[in-house]
């Protein structure tokens, strides 16, 4: 099939770069801020950190957000696995947990189970009901069943297969009520709400910009 002959429907999978962003891009690459942006000591580290620095201011405000609250990853991917991995690995020896909803998208479903198998933390799976929504009551139950033990609930926004929205409005009072951390996967999310993220909502969040017309091999916590 060519290129010529494709009618692309799946914006819901990867998006095309929008012109503004490719035009941007071509000019960063024209200039070849090559440097180091950690090599703050030398002209061509700081022109690159100058770069990074404002890209971060740029999304923090669109997000109502603090920029040393915004963090590059090479992907939604790579993020969601800090976030998971980064849980087992801080607390472990001190029987950590994490709650994941059992229609996750694959980079956190995958990674919680092999989290449990190599026993770095209890993982169980959050059900959900018959339309697709996670069942706040049996996140309850298992909120209370581990109290005291640090607990991480992973669960997205908006789910990537079915028209799905989980309440997460709800899900943060419950993790608040019980001293949890809530993690959500926002890839498809932050493409359908606007998001603020002074109310507090979330202990992170993941999103991706190849959704909304931006390149790929980028992902932001």
């Amino acid at each position: 099939m060519s290129e010529e002959s494709t009618f692309y429907l799946d914006h819901c999978g990867t998006t095309p770069l929008s012109a503004d962003v490719k035009k941007k891009l071509h000019e960063l690459i024209g200039d070849d801020p090559f440097g180091n942006p950690s090599a703050s000591h030398h002209v061509l580290g700081q022109a690159a950190e100058t770069i990074i620095n404002e890209s971060r201011a740029t999304i923090a405000k669109s997000l109502d957000a603090k920029p040393d609250e915004i963090l590059f990853t090479g992907s939604a991917t790579e993020a969601n696995n800090l976030i998971l991995w980064g849980h087992a690995l801080r607390f472990l020896g001190r029987s950590p947990r994490i709650l994941f909803g059992a229609t996750e998208h694959k980079s956190i479903y995958e990674a919680c189970v092999e989290i449990g198998e190599r026993a770095l933390a209890t993982t169980e799976s959050v059900a959900v009901k018959a339309n697709g929504e996670a069942d706040l009551d049996h996140l309850e139950a298992l909120l209370k069943e581990g109290r005291g033990r640090p607990t991480l609930v992973a669960l997205m926004h908006i789910n990537n297969e079915i028209p799905v929205r989980h309440p997460v409005e709800s899900i943060a009072d419950l993790c608040r009520q019980y001293d949890a951390s809530f993690h959500c996967d926002g890839v498809q999310g932050f493409v359908r709400e606007d998001l603020r993220f002074a109310e507090g909502l979330y202990g992170s969040y993941v999103l991706s910009p190849h959704k909304i017309y931006g390149p790929k091999v980028i992902g932001v916590r």
